[in-house]
């Protein structure tokens, strides 16, 4: 019974992360998308200044991560 409340716990911090982040996203992906269409380069132009920015997050994190983990190893 513990494993199951266990697990529902991170199945619940799992769709929120997925929502936190996805939502974002998919919404940043559909705008470049109506931005490409319509050829809006302003648009076009913002939407890959988001995009660098969350690759630089999401690098910046994993470096971290994957630094801190090398470090444990120690």
């Amino acid at each position: 019974m513990a494993i199951l409340r266990f697990l529902g716990q991170w199945l619940v911090v799992v769709i929120l992360c997925l929502l936190m982040i996805g939502i974002p996203l998919l919404r940043l992906a559909i705008h470049t998308y109506q931005a490409i269409v319509t050829k809006s380069w302003i648009s076009l132009g913002f939407c890959v200044v988001l995009i660098l920015f969350f690759a630089w997050i999401l690098i910046t994190t994993w470096w971290n991560v994957s630094a801190k983990n090398s470090r444990m190893g120690e």
